[in-house]
């Protein structure tokens, strides 16, 4: 991960087998790597040397203070509010393999390291998945408030104080990390199907050929876009746009989405596993007969009137936030995109839809492998490979200072081909996890390496830019 100097030391930490963009997760619980320590000078009366993982939160409220008087303009005087600790923690004490050992009066075991001596530890440490960690985020909130979480490895030497007599951090190490969490453990996981349909309506959608019965054939349409709130004017001077034969060239065309995904979806399954679509057509409620009439296809040739391109999918989550910063309680709304998907020549056609007797509807099962095929990523990949190195927050509270809740949405952009385009955007109850880990049991190194959940220290407060600070 790299070197650390300071004065009298130098600090490399490597990590055995890294995840990509060092994002862990409860999927990849497990950080284990080496510590080296070279000490560039004397050094004594080290007592301790720690390494583990800790995590840092700092919370932000800005306060807005309205004054009003008598023929004055209203001043507003803004606050800053910080509040940051630590509030996870998991470690182990590093064997001091050299040095002179020490007994001091207290009888705390100290080490004297000389210039050039060397310590070699390889640590082992899991994030536990009986308990809800935040992700690692950065301002995660809005003007009024936000949150950043951190992760770091680090390595701290202690020494003792030469009038307290008690341990001191001599020297300290920081390398950040990143941890991608899931879904609340202690909350209970039932997973279910959720349907969603979604119906608009394309009005006057243009024929690329229309039936003549003169010439019993397909003639190619002279318009591409109805013009709809033009057409009135147009048909002055177009044939085309009068009411016999606009009515002929075009029509009212209804679509539907059904949207399938589990209640939970999993980070680390393939997002292509997700992808089921289904497109539905009511043409009896616009006084179609048939998908197979001239209005649909002739001699085997589509008039393209049936003809539809799945443009995008949009991927977003919706955020409940709340947070705590010492007395102060905000709630916060937003929405986060998160990925956008484009596809390539996937085009349907009603023509080849299937009837449903039931419903009285045609439908068209859109096959997940021509999903993959005309995508511009790879779906198969899982959803936490594909965002990079970027975290998402999912559902859960720690204590009382942070609350979560996040639920997808999905946008579907659906084109004619030509000049109409709708979007199916689906708002649904569907959460994100990470489901391989249920079964997993949290390991704990034989070192002594424990969780430790620290408390939030006395009020401190930081200046931001020109933002006046509380005192």
């Amino acid at each position: 991960m790299g070197n650390w100097f300071t004065n009298s030391t130098k600090i490399d930490v490597k990590l055995i087998d890294p995840p990509p963009a060092l994002k862990y997760s409860p999927a990849n619980p497990i950080v284990q790597g080496y510590v080296n320590i070279e000490f560039l000078e004397t050094v004594k009366k080290v007592c301790d040397i720690k390494c583990g993982i800790v995590g840092t939160v700092r919370i932000s409220y800005y306060a807005n203070d309205i004054a009003c008087g008598a023929l004055q303009a209203t001043a507003v005087d803004r606050k800053l509010i910080v509040q940051t600790f630590d509030f996870f923690r998991v470690y182990q004490d590093i064997p001091l393999q050299c040095g002179d050992i020490q007994v001091t009066d207290g009888q705390i075991a100290t080490n004297d390291f000389n210039k050039g001596d060397k310590v070699k530890s390889k640590f082992c440490f899991d994030f536990p998945n009986t308990l809800w960690l935040p992700s690692s985020c950065r301002q995660y909130g809005d003007i009024d408030g936000d949150i950043t979480i951190a992760y770091a490895i680090y390595v701290d030497i202690y020494k003792l104080g030469k009038i307290t007599g008690k341990p001191k951090v001599q020297d300290r190490f920081r390398s950040i990390i990143t941890y991608q969490g899931g879904k609340d453990p202690c909350v209970p996981k039932r997973i279910s199907i959720l349907k969603y349909t979604e119906s608009e309506l394309f009005h006057h959608k243009v024929k690329k050929f229309y039936y003549d019965e003169a010439a019993n054939a397909l003639i190619p349409s002279s318009i591409t876009k109805s013009h709809s709130k033009t057409r009135f004017i147009r048909r002055l001077w177009d044939d085309n746009y009068k009411s016999e034969t606009f009515k002929n060239i075009t029509k009212d065309i209804p679509l539907a989405i059904n949207f399938s995904v589990g209640s939970i979806l999993d980070m680390n399954e393939p997002f292509s596993s997700y992808m089921q679509l289904k497109l539905i057509s009511d043409l009896r409620s616009v006084k179609l007969e048939s998908n197979q009439t001239t209005d649909f296809v002739f001699n085997g040739q589509s008039t393209c009137l049936g003809r539809f391109e799945i443009e995008s999918l949009t991927v977003g989550k919706i955020n409940h936030i709340r947070l705590q910063c010492y007395q102060h309680i905000m709630g916060v709304i937003n929405e986060t995109p998160l990925l956008r998907v484009k596809f390539s020549d996937l085009v349907t056609d009603i023509k080849d839809f299937s009837y449903s007797k039931e419903e009285g509807t045609y439908y068209y099962d859109v096959p997940v492998d021509k999903l993959i095929q005309c995508a511009d990523i790879d779906l198969n990949q899982p959803l936490s490979r594909l965002l990079g190195d970027r975290t998402i927050q999912c559902s859960g509270s720690i204590q009382n200072w942070f609350s979560n809740k996040s639920t997808l949405t999905f946008i579907w952009k659906i084109t004619d081909g030509q000049s109409q385009q709708k979007r199916y955007q689906i708002m649904s109850a569907c959460e994100l996890d990470c489901l391989s880990s249920v079964s997993q049991m949290a390991y704990y190194p034989a070192t002594g390496a424990v969780p430790d959940a620290i408390s939030a220290p006395p009020p401190t407060y930081e200046r931001s830019g020109n933002d006046k600070v509380v005192v």
